[in-house]
């Protein structure tokens, strides 16, 4: 029978540092997705795809609350590098504890402010576009990105460095 170890049990939201404990209803953490070429060459009866890294990191937040500090973070010229993170409690069959964090670093793209009703909540949904994002499970490194810095680090893999090591950087 299937254990279940890693049920997500609770979670809280950051921004630029600011707990948003209780208000965050959905985060949806970014999503790895390739990128591919379609490539036929001479000779080839059939075409195939060709990996060309991944499409860009996104973070998508959710807060049930009509938040002001999180508003005023999407101006034409905000900042670039804003700190974002998502702490999370995992639990499971065998009666652990688990700890989740995902630390970012980017910059807020969409901010919807929900429609004004009387008698019902104001939130907010956002997506940020990330240059950088690391997960840790019970401070095991799953993976760290940092696309500025050529880091990418899957597990024990640094198949960053293979890259910065080929073009000397």
């Amino acid at each position: 029978m299937a254990q279940l170890d890693y049920v997500l049990q609770a979670f809280s939201a950051y921004v630029d540092g600011f707990p948003k404990l209780g208000s965050g209803e959905r985060i949806q953490t970014p999503m790895f997705k390739k990128a591919m070429e379609k490539f036929r060459g001479g000779g080839m009866l059939a075409e195939r795809e060709i990996s060309m890294g991944y499409q860009a990191y996104t973070l998508e937040v959710n807060l049930s609350e009509y938040d002001p500090q999180v508003l005023s973070q999407c101006g034409l010229f905000s900042r670039k590098d804003l700190p974002l993170s998502v702490r999370g409690h995992f639990d499971g069959d065998s009666n652990t504890s688990h700890t989740g964090v995902l630390t970012c670093r980017g910059e807020f793209k969409e901010i919807n402010p929900d429609a004004w009703e009387p008698s019902k909540k104001a939130g907010i949904k956002t997506v940020a576009t990330l240059q950088a994002l690391k997960l840790k499970i019970d401070d095991k490194l799953i993976y760290e990105i940092d696309i500025p810095n050529g880091v990418y680090v899957f597990g024990d893999e640094d198949a960053g460095a293979r890259v910065r090591a080929s073009i000397g950087f």
